[in-house]
């Protein structure tokens, strides 16, 4: 009898650790059905997270080389616009023209201008121009100076310049009255 009490306790202890035992797969199978595919579609959202910031990476550094291209651009049409201003064309010969007699008189010059029609040598077309300007010396000069730097590139190619007398100028230094020809190639851009 004893032995049979025994044996039942065996048998209700391996029943036990069966149950137990059964429990924890039956736990384990649950967790694994339901944690697996959980983590799989975290794994996925974790990709697609990634996916999405590589992508935003991309567009940031188009973004980005787009301002630049902007950038430069803009810095290309500025250099663009002063080349193009530095040749004389059809519609800015008046404009050109306007420009040396306001020169002229600022510097109270009395200014005659010819132009010639552009003319075209090996590669490169230029219009002639021709002044004869009348006043002192120092205006002559700085008038001449005036032209070579402003608007469209002017190359003098030969100044003459003679005394025709004296002025009346509160300036002792500003008396002598010139007589200046002066001639020089203005770059021309057909359009």
């Amino acid at each position: 009898m004893i032995e049979r009490i025994h044996m039942q306790i065996k048998i209700q202890k391996k029943q036990k650790v069966l149950y137990l035992i059964g429990n924890a797969v039956i736990i384990a199978l649950i967790i694994f059905v339901a944690i697996i595919p959980g983590m799989r579609k975290l794994q996925t959202v974790k990709d697609i997270n990634e996916t999405i910031r590589a992508n935003i990476g991309k567009q940031t550094s188009t973004y980005q080389h787009l301002i630049t291209l902007s950038k430069e651009g803009k810095n290309l049409e500025e250099k663009m616009t002063f080349i193009d201003n530095l040749f004389l064309t059809q519609q800015r010969t008046l404009e050109y023209i306007q420009t040396i007699e306001k020169l002229a008189q600022e510097q109270s010059l009395t200014l005659e201008i010819t132009l010639s029609e552009p003319t075209t040598e090996e590669r490169f077309t230029y219009s002639t121009i021709n002044f004869n300007v009348k006043g002192s010396w120092a205006h002559v000069y700085t008038f001449i100076h005036n032209i070579e730097n402003t608007g469209p590139i002017t190359v003098l190619t030969t100044i003459n310049i003679q005394p025709t007398g004296t002025l009346t100028s509160a300036d002792p230094q500003d008396t002598t009255a010139v007589i200046a020809t002066l001639t020089g190639q203005v770059p021309f851009m057909q359009e």
